[in-house]
Order: structure tokens, then C-alpha cells, then sequence
């Protein structure tokens, strides 16, 4: 097994966030529920009696339900910017191929940008065909849904368009008409039109409005089958956008803004900025949407940090800001990048330089007041260990679940049930890892019988930073006959596999 201790510390800078992330989940989902005995059987899972969306506190712990029951989301996010301003039904096909994509890599869900100018083309007049067809998308899939609301979109230059295309994010009556809707000004008095300015009644109302008619359209179509998770509500929250170092663009300069500033007592301008954005604007928003279908809503804000006392990387943002201006966002996740063209180095190309700690890094720092530290979107360039692992899981809640995928080359049978989850790492040869929980691992060769199973080796254990510590006994069995060799993985544990 020493291969294998070497394989994990050589590859730890690339993989190991998805063991720990995935491993904290499961350690999450599979406690007794609180106040039963410690003899109660651990395949027993905790219901809900509410079958919406919703997170629940469960044995200590907030829980995603859907259904009723305990769901992991393994989603990825689909693209939006071939879906073109004035051809938008022509363009609402353009990432059809990407629904079977992720059914066959085994996702549960896709992360689907709604742009708040499909949804309202023209002033009043609502279009929901995008959300239908992403809909009965997934359907077909078997997946689930998490929309992201973008009438902001702040990773980019501005804030409400990158383009008069595919990325239009505020409808074209917003945009064209900066006199009714006004813009956002820099501390060198200079006016952003492609940034909006939040401290103006229209523009806050029109978005209200069209979010509350975007929810009543998922409750009147999604109520009854729950393929919509939750809203991911705008892309990021910044003042300007991408120029987040400029102290000049910490606040918006102008006018109203520059009132409520001074009538409000500030002198921080970040700290303004993030009271102003979520008590304002996102509060309104957020409680428009909850009091029409209260599905969750998040946030997602771009890594890194500003300022000491902020947890946020760009001017507008803060997680206990707001969370305490913003009872109905669920949780605020951080977007980790650790490859981009905007990087200095683009390492893309390259295997991931990550380390372990830099991925684990936001979570922490995300622990703020009752957030749910997540990370909301990440990447880490080329890595030669993806093929080499694979995840296992329920497509829907509760589902009980049989599949065979080939690992590095060697077919691998995983069985589930009770939302069971696992990873199974296949480095070289005859070596394995297994993380899970509620699920039996299936391994088929001609080694399975005497004497040549002499050699199977099995153990229970947990990774101590540098190398493996004994943990217990693992449940397994080898049957000669069929010349298979199974793992049962009833409580959340790490398991080691050689032959």
C-alpha cells in the first residue's frame, strides 16, 4: 500500500478538497438523527415531512432536502453567452448537448445562468421559454436544476452588460435609457454606463418585479416535481466589477448614493457598499422571491480578500453583512480560481499548483455566523489524477442505486441506497481507495480465489496528514465462485484495497 501513500501525498495538491469536501458531506448525512440510541440502525435516514427544496437542521447539521430526503448536489455550471440578445428562441438550443454530457459523467444536477434580459425582453412583457427548456432538459437527464437569477453580473467590466449580445444581463430597456435607470460613478467622478447605480428606486423596482414573476413561473411549473434546487440570486456583487483593488471604485459616487452616505454616518466605503448592496437591494429582492415560492437562496463571491475585516473579495461584498441584512439567502459559497486568463501566470495549461491548504483555506474563512461555507464554482487547470477517480451517488434522493463505470481502466461496481455516497481512487495496478458511506464496492479478477487470494489486503483506515492510521475493521467479503471481492461501506469511513 505504500504506493498508494505516496500516490496521495505527490497528487494532495490536486485532489484532495474533493475527498475532504465530499467526505465532510458524507460525514454530515450519515450521523443518528439526534436523541436516538447509538444502537439504532445506521442505514436509517432523517425525513422531512416539508417536500420542497429546503434546508433543514438534521442531527446537529443543515441539510439540503428535496423530497423529502438528505440530496448532495454534483453539479457543474453550463455556459449563457451563446444564448443571443434578439435571437434568444433561435439561440435556446445551444447547449442542448450538454444535459446528456453531464448525465453520462454521472452529475445529479447542472448549475443553468438565466439572464434577466430573457426573462423580460421588453419592458413588462415576460418570456419563461428558457426556463421550460432547461427544464424538460433535465428532466429527460435525470437532473436537477440550480438556476442562477443574473440581472447583475459582477465578473466582468460592469455590471449589468459585457457586451449587446450574449452578454446583455439587464434588459436592453435598462441599458438604453440611463436618464430613467442611472449609473454608477467612480470616485474620480467618471460614469460607468455599463454599471448600474443601486440607490435609484427604478431600476431596484423593476428587478423586484421581474424576480417575482420569475419565481411564480418555477411555483406554477416546479411545485409538484422539484427539479429547480435553488436560485443562485446575481453573479458576484461588485460596485464597478473586475477593478477591485481601486479604492476609487470601492463605493458608487453618485448622487443618491453619495447621500445615503453621508445621512447614514459612513466612512468606510467598503463597508458602505456591502450595507448598502444587500439592505437596499438584494434584501428587497431575496424577500420578494421568498414570500412568492421559498425555494433556498445563495450568493457566490469572487475569492480572495480586500480587507481584513471583510469576507468577500470584491467592494459590495461581505458574508455577515449579508446575512444579517439578508434573512432569506441561505448560504454565501466562494468562487476559487486557481487557473484563469486574467491570472498572471494562466496555468491552465499546467497541472493544478493548488495546495491543500489554499483549497481549504476560503471554507474557513467562510465559517461566518450560520453561513454554510461551500465552494460555488472552482477549477484547477490539467490534472492527470481526474481519470483516475469516480464518483458514486444517487441521481435522485432516496433512490437506490446500482452502477458499474471503469476507473483507470478496471471496472468498478458501486450499490447504493439511503442517498449512499462513494469515491473510488484507483492510482496503479491493484490499489484502491474507497471513501464512503451506504454503499457495498464490487471488485472483480481472476485473484479472487486460493491461494492467489492470499494477497488481498483490506484495511480500514484515515489519512493523518502523511500517512495512514489504523481504524477499525472493514466489512468484506470474497466470493470464489464468482471471483469477486466486496466491500461494505455502511458508515462513513476510508478503506484501502490491494491484491
Amino acid at each position: 500500500m505504500q504506493s498508494l501513500t505516496s500516490f496521495i501525498t505527490r497528487h494532495s495538491r490536486a485532489f484532495a478538497l474533493s475527498i475532504f469536501l465530499t467526505h465532510a458531506s458524507i460525514c454530515l448525512q450519515a450521523q443518528p438523527a439526534s436523541g436516538v440510541s447509538a444502537g439504532r440502525d445506521i442505514w436509517q435516514v432523517p425525513l422531512s415531512h416539508n417536500l420542497m427544496p429546503h434546508f433543514e437542521q438534521a442531527n446537529g447539521r443543515k441539510l439540503l432536502y428535496v423530497d423529502g430526503r438528505p440530496f448532495t448536489v454534483l453539479a457543474v455550471e453550463i455556459p449563457w453567452w451563446d444564448l443571443i440578445y434578439g435571437r434568444y428562441k433561435e439561440t435556446e438550443t445551444a447547449y442542448d448537448s450538454l444535459y446528456p454530457a453531464a448525465e453520462k459523467i454521472g452529475l445529479n444536477a447542472l448549475k443553468v445562468p438565466i439572464k434577466w434580459s430573457m426573462v423580460e425582453p421588453e419592458k413588462g412583457v415576460y418570456d419563461f421559454s428558457y426556463i421550460d427548456h432547461a427544464k424538460s432538459m433535465a428532466e429527460k437527464h435525470h437532473l436537477k436544476v440550480v438556476l442562477n437569477w443574473f440581472g447583475h453580473y459582477a465578473s466582468g467590466d460592469g455590471t449589468i452588460y459585457g457586451n449587446l449580445t450574449g452578454e446583455l444581463y439587464a434588459p436592453m430597456y435598462i441599458v438604453s435609457d440611463e436618464k430613467t435607470y442611472p449609473r454608477a460613478v467612480d470616485g474620480d467622478g467618471v460614469i460607468h454606463h455599463n454599471a448600474a447605480s443601486y440607490d435609484y428606486e427604478p431600476i431596484i423596482g423593476r428587478e423586484i418585479a421581474a424576480f417575482r414573476a420569475f419565481m411564480q413561473h418555477i411555483k406554477q411549473v416546479d411545485s409538484q416535481t422539484h427539479t429547480i434546487l435553488m436560485i443562485q440570486v446575481e453573479n458576484e456583487i461588485a460596485v464597478f466589477g473586475v477593478d477591485r483593488k481601486n479604492p476609487k471604485m470601492w463605493r458608487d459616487h453618485s448622487p443618491a448614493t453619495s447621500k445615503r452616505f453621508a445621512d447614514n454616518g459612513f466612512t468606510d466605503d467598503l463597508k458602505f457598499s456591502a450595507w448598502d448592496l444587500s439592505y437596499h437591494w438584494i434584501r428587497r429582492i431575496t424577500e420578494a422571491g421568498a414570500e412568492v415560492y421559498p425555494i433556498p437562496f445563495f450568493h457566490n463571491y469572487v475569492g480572495g480578500e480586500i480587507a481584513d475585516w471583510m469576507v468577500g473579495g470584491a467592494p459590495g461584498e461581505d458574508v455577515q453583512t449579508y446575512l444579517q441584512n439578508c434573512p432569506h439567502i441561505s448560504f454565501i459559497g466562494v468562487n476559487s480560481y486557481f487557473c484563469a486568463e486574467w491570472r498572471p501566470d494562466y496555468s491552465c495549461g499546467l497541472e493544478s499548483e493548488a495546495t491543500v491548504t489554499e483549497l481549504r483555506e476560503p471554507l474557513f474563512r467562510y465559517r461566518v455566523g450560520r453561513n454554510l461555507p461551500a465552494i460555488t464554482e472552482i477549477n484547477s487547470g490539467l490534472t492527470p489524477i481526474t481519470y483516475k477517480l469516480k464518483v458514486f451517488m444517487s441521481r435522485s434522493p432516496g433512490q437506490r442505486f446500482s452502477t458499474t463505470e471503469t476507473v483507470n481502466g478496471f471496472p468498478v461496481t458501486v450499490t447504493g441506497e439511503n442517498n449512499g455516497q462513494a469515491i473510488v481512487i484507483h492510482p496503479a495496478a491493484h490499489e484502491f481507495l474507497l471513501v464512503g458511506y451506504r454503499t457495498n464496492v464490487s471488485f472483480t479478477d481472476p485473484a479472487f480465489q486460493w491461494p492467489m487470494m492470499k494477497q488481498i489486503r483490506v484495511e480500514r483506515l484515515y489519512w493523518a496528514g502523511d500517512h495512514w492510521n489504523p481504524d477499525g475493521e472493514p466489512n468484506y467479503g470474497v466470493d470464489q465462485s464468482k471471483k469477486t471481492l466486496d466491500i461494505d461501506l455502511d458508515t462513513p469511513q476510508a478503506v484501502l484495497v490491494s491484491w
